[in-house]
Order: structure tokens, then sequence, then C-alpha cells
């Protein structure tokens, strides 16, 4: 059995954190919700063409 490395996955985390912060800089609310709303209706789309 593995161990898990909590460090990877704090260091994970930060890069998240650090992508969406560069996603959103510069934006105002509105577009930021829209963008919200693209990445999932293309989410929910991939879902349901993979069962």
């Amino acid at each position: 059995m593995s161990r898990h490395d909590d460090s990877t996955t704090l260091r994970q985390m930060l890069d998240y954190v650090e992508e969406a912060i560069a996603l959103v800089k510069g934006r105002k609310r509105a577009d930021i919700s829209v963008l919200r709303h693209v990445r999932r209706s293309t989410w929910l789309a991939s879902e349901s063409h993979s069962t």
C-alpha cells in the first residue's frame, strides 16, 4: 500500500488556487459567473456522453 504524501496534495491545491486566480484576475463578477456556467454545461454534456 502506498503512503499518501500530504506535501504533494498541498502543492496541487496551491497550483489550482493560483490557476483560479489567474483565470479571474481582471474580470467582473458577471464574467466569472458566465465562465462557471459554461464549464459546468460542458462537464455535464461530457458526462452524459460517457454513460
